[in-house]
């Protein structure tokens, strides 16, 4: 199976208001240590922007001199759609690519209507690595530098995109990638605690939250994301009762 790994840098976490400042994607085949291709892109600033906000440029080691020297992103999203096709690429994987890359690209390529073949980006399979991958219950933290670190290296750039795709696909190859990707196209589903207020901390110790997941509101509710396959352990294990609640 042909897999292509992105990272994206940015200058904030605002879908909204941030841009792109780097872009970097490897394509190599499950449990190939020899990448077939490893590309790396600064993005070129929109006519409006005046500098790297001072905590992300202490953060990737971007400057505006970097992205002077970029690449438009629609440009930089033409190429990686083309990449995807000429190498017959089976899945895209990302880091929090759920929670964040592919939003965030999304978000951007709204601008584009008219370039049909940009949004063939996300008709491709997309998987999570920090979801997906089933990480061992030592493994206490699903955060990049810290998962690398659990399986024994160490990313040396971090926060920089080439390397830490470099950094996710070896994590990932640490894992059987079909459980991987089964896990991948399984629907997610929240549930809701049944705990008296006295209870709640038995809620909050399986990572509950209250009331509100990202922007869903689950009102008066303790409530959890899970995948929907593993519901029935979900309610063996809680010692509380376990109700679906999709809204």
């Amino acid at each position: 199976m042909r897999l292509l790994g992105l990272d994206i840098e940015t200058t904030g976490l605002d879908f909204r208001t941030a841009h792109a400042t780097e872009i970097a994607w490897i394509i190599k085949d499950v449990g190939d240590p020899k990448p077939l291709v490893a590309e790396t892109f600064f993005i070129a600033p929109p006519e409006d922007f005046f500098e790297v906000p001072p905590d992300i440029e202490a953060l990737t080691k971007i400057t505006m001199k970097h992205l002077q020297l970029g690449r438009p992103l629609r440009f930089v999203l033409s190429l990686l759609k083309s990449r995807l096709d000429e190498f017959g690429v089976d899945a895209v994987v990302a880091h929090n690519g759920e929670g964040f890359d592919k939003p965030f690209l999304q978000t951007k390529v709204e601008a584009w209507p008219d370039d049909a073949s940009i949004q063939d980006i996300f008709k491709c399979q997309w998987v999570d690595s920090s979801v997906d991958c089933i990480y061992p219950p030592g493994c206490r933290y699903s955060n990049l530098l810290y998962v690398a670190a659990y399986f024994g290296f160490v990313n040396p750039f971090p926060h920089s995109a080439l390397f830490d795709v470099a950094t996710m696909l070896r994590v990932v190859d640490q894992f059987d990638f079909d459980q991987v990707l089964q896990r991948a196209r399984t629907p997610w589903i929240f549930v809701q605690a049944e705990v008296a207020y006295d209870k709640k901390d038995l809620a909050k110790a399986r990572r509950y939250v209250w009331e509100k997941f990202g922007d869903r509101v689950f009102p008066k509710t303790w409530v959890k994301r899970i995948k929907e396959s593993e519901l029935e352990k979900e309610r063996a294990e809680a010692g509380f009762p376990v109700l679906r609640c999709d809204v």
